[in-house]
């Protein structure tokens, strides 16, 4: 069962929406949803949930029961954090934050095991939690225009990472274990104070597209240059 309630200038969900237990897709985007309701537990076959373009600033502790979720959708609300025992939510693939007000991610975020895609732009991130880097299915991270003053000294664990977009933020330098993303195709660091880059990015064997400030490459090291990457 889908149920599309988009663009129709509501202030809540109905009540009556909580009694359909075999809902599979609901879409709610673009209207003036301030909260979503405590029922939200009760759609557990829930696997896509779009709350896009509403004013939500907070989720309430039921959500993280939806444990068939596989996409969720919040970007372009006012959300300032995020309930713990996102970890429950175990069929997760896909979570899309844009456009909000996160200053922080809980700990456990970083145990969604089946993640693949993480959109984080435009927040008010300045560190994420060290538990990200156990998420060694995510293929996609972009957490670029945040206060980000640093990424996480084990940010080479995401073995299957092949997008990360770390754009517009206040890095100085990158962590020199992300020589250990070898699958990495798109890396873009646009925008940030870097000095300079760490000689082990030269191990990423695999990237196509290297995006950064002029000034950061004009000398880059030769470990970098060897791989002949047309976008630096």
């Amino acid at each position: 069962t889908d149920l599309r309630l988009g663009r129709n200038a509501m202030f809540a969900l109905p009540d009556w929406v909580g009694g359909l237990p075999h809902l599979r897709e609901l879409e709610a985007e673009d209207n003036e949803l301030g909260s979503l309701p405590a029922y939200m537990d009760g759609l557990t076959s829930l696997t896509h949930l779009q709350v896009s373009k509403n004013q939500l600033s907070v989720l309430p502790q039921s959500l993280t029961c939806l444990q068939a979720l596989r996409r969720f959708k919040i970007q372009n609300n006012q959300l300032v954090s995020l309930p713990n025992g996102m970890n429950k939510m175990t069929q997760l693939v896909e979570i899309m934050l844009e456009y909000n007000q996160l200053t922080t991610l809980p700990a456990d975020f970083g145990r969604c095991i089946s993640i693949l895609d993480i959109r984080l732009a435009y927040n008010q991130l300045q560190t994420i939690p060290e538990e990200i880097c156990l998420l060694e299915a995510l293929t996609r991270l972009d957490i670029s225009n945040n206060r980000l003053i640093k990424m996480p000294p084990s940010l080479g664990r995401l073995s299957s990472l092949t997008l990360l977009s770390l754009d517009f933020n206040n890095m100085v330098e990158l962590p020199t274990s992300i020589g250990q993303l070898t699958r990495l195709i798109d890396l873009s660091v646009l925008g940030n104070p870097i000095v300079g880059l760490p000689w082990s990015l030269g191990h990423c064997t695999s990237i196509r597209s290297l995006k950064v400030d002029w000034e950061v490459v004009e000398t880059p090291p030769v470990e970098i240059s060897s791989l002949g990457i047309p976008s630096v």
